[in-house]
């Protein structure tokens, strides 16, 4: 049966582009600080079933990578929404 009622599954998206960390004097990377409010804003979304985040980096600090990982760990436990990552 057809209908025009039905529920239409959101999922949020974050992308994450660039090198992990400080990549020099003029270019800013992807450190935790910059990204701690989309993370935020990503699992904050109520209509949005889960996060599915897509990476792009050449790699960079482990500490900001781990810093970012625990961060999003948390806030998919907090809430309860699945995060799904792509490379």
């Amino acid at each position: 049966m057809f209908s025009f009622f039905k529920k239409k599954k959101i999922v949020a998206h974050l992308k994450l582009s660039g090198v992990i960390g400080n990549a020099g004097k003029f270019k800013q990377g992807i450190d935790f600080a910059g990204q701690e409010e989309l993370i935020k804003k990503a699992f904050s979304l109520k209509k949005a079933t889960c996060v599915a985040i897509s990476i792009n980096s050449p790699g960079g600090s482990p500490v900001q990578s781990h810093l970012i990982y625990s961060f999003i760990r948390q806030q998919a436990k907090k809430t309860q929404k699945k995060s799904y990552c792509i490379r």
